[in-house]
């Protein structure tokens, strides 16, 4: 498998927040998001690893919890299906962030936690496999979450949430301020302002807030 990254870290968003765990991210993604944040993983060649060496680096912290992510871990399926089935026989739990971009894997109730992400609007990507992620949601614990960046993305949640789910919804951490036309006036968002309206489009449509608290903490890098 090519491997950016490994690493121990406390999540910092979404249904599993301030849970200790080990970020395996691994290289390559089919989408090219506009506001991606870990464009490196796109970049870099990656590191080729077995599973047994993958393990082995898993192995040396005392975490239960792995969180794969990427890029898009979903572009080496295969692989990563066998090492979703090692680490349970270890008795590892897993959590896997994915695009949508790919239809749900045939070992994808191996799996403890989906986080999909239901691309936006403003992403310029799109999820193109979401639909059968929506289906599968019935048989597998899976959350869907909207990145969003303006009014147009909290619009796009409301229709496409899943109501029988865990939706979940992130706003964007910009530099500076975003300007958007909203009825033909000129609207402008400080990131507080913007974060501020997401929360409360949170709470009046039911969906779970999240920000990426490790990026609070200690600034847009990698290793945390």
């Amino acid at each position: 498998m090519l491997v950016n990254e490994i690493h121990p870290i406390i999540q910092g968003e979404g249904k599993n927040k301030g849970t200790p765990e080990i970020m395996l991210r691994l290289t390559g993604c089919p989408n090219k998001c506009t506001y991606c944040d870990t464009v490196y993983a796109q970049a870099e060649k990656g590191e080729e690893m077995s599973v047994e060496s993958i393990l082995q680096d898993i192995e040396k912290y005392n975490i239960r919890w792995v969180c794969v992510s990427g890029g898009e871990p979903l572009m080496q399926s295969d692989e990563l299906g066998s090492l979703v089935h090692t680490l349970k026989q270890k008795g590892y739990k897993i959590e896997i962030q994915t695009s949508g971009y790919y239809p749900p894997p045939w070992w994808y109730r191996e799996v403890d936690l989906w986080v999909v992400d239901y691309k936006s609007i403003s992403s310029g990507s799109v999820s193109l496999a979401i639909h059968s992620w929506k289906s599968a949601s019935v048989s597998c614990n899976m959350c869907l979450k909207f990145v969003v960046f303006n009014s147009k993305d909290l619009d796009f949640a409301v229709k496409n949430k899943i109501y029988d789910s865990i939706n979940i919804i992130s706003p964007v951490i910009f530099p500076g301020e975003i300007k958007e036309t909203t009825d033909g006036i000129l609207v402008k968002h400080t990131t507080l302002e913007w974060i501020r309206k997401v929360h409360l489009f949170a709470m009046k449509n039911n969906f779970m807030f999240s920000l990426q608290e490790h990026k609070i903490i200690f600034g847009n890098k990698r290793g945390v």
